[in-house]
C-alpha cells in the first residue's frame, strides 16, 4: 500500500513540528492516520522530509528551538513508517555547525547518500552537506555551488541521474 506524509509546524501550543500518514486508495483518496509530533521537547518546524530507499525510511531534517527564542538547532531524524499509519523515530541527531533558516533534500542513489542543501541563517550564505542514513552529519562541502561573496537564499537540491541522456 503506497504512503504520503505530510509535515507542517502546529501554530497552536506548543509550536511543535507535527506529521501524518495517509493511505492512498485505489479511488485516488487519503486515509489519514492520527497527527504525530516529531519532537514534543521544543517549539520547532520542519524544513524538508525525503524518502530514502536504501532503509527504507523517511529522513526529516527540522529545526528546534534552543535556550534562545525564535534561535533554531538544526536536528534530522529518520523515521520508519508503519502498516497502520503509525511510525518508529530513530534516536533525533545534532546536525552540526549551522544553523538553518532553510533547507532541503535529495537522494542520490549511486552514492546511496542523502544531501542536503541549506541556507546558513547568520552567514546569509548557502551550503551543501551530506547526511548519514541514520541523518546524522556526513560531512560540510566547503566548495559549493554559490559564490563566498553572494548572499544567498532559498536553495535546492535535486537528483537527476543521467540528464545528459534525455536526448
Amino acid at each position: 500500500v503506497d504512503r504520503v506524509i505530510v509535515g507542517w509546524q502546529e501554530v497552536q501550543s506548543p509550536n511543535e513540528p507535527m506529521y501524518r500518514i495517509g493511505e492512498l486508495d485505489p479511488d485516488g483518496s487519503v486515509t489519514w492516520g492520527d497527527p504525530i509530533a516529531l519532537d514534543s521537547t521544543n517549539k520547532g518546524l520542519i524544513y524538508d522530509m525525503a524518502y530514502n530507499p536504501n532503509t527504507g525510511k523517511i529522513q526529516v531534517v527540522f529545526g528546534r528551538e534552543g535556550s534562545t527564542s525564535n534561535v533554531y538547532e538544526t536536528k534530522g531524524v529518520s523515521i520508519e513508517i508503519n502498516s497502520d499509519k503509525t511510525s518508529t523515530q530513530d534516536t533525533i541527531q545534532n546536525i552540526s555547525g549551522h544553523e538553518m533558516e532553510y533547507g532541503n533534500l535529495a537522494y542520490d542513489e549511486d552514492t546511496a547518500s542523502m544531501y542536503m542543501a541549506y541556507r546558513y541563517k547568520n552567514n546569509d550564505e548557502c551550503l551543501v552537506r551530506q547526511l548519514l542514513d541514520d541523518c546524522s552529519d556526513l560531512r560540510s562541502f566547503d566548495d559549493t555551488p554559490w559564490s563566498d561573496s553572494d548572499a544567498g537564499y532559498w536553495p535546492h537540491i535535486t537528483y537527476a541521474k543521467s540528464i545528459d541522456s534525455c536526448g
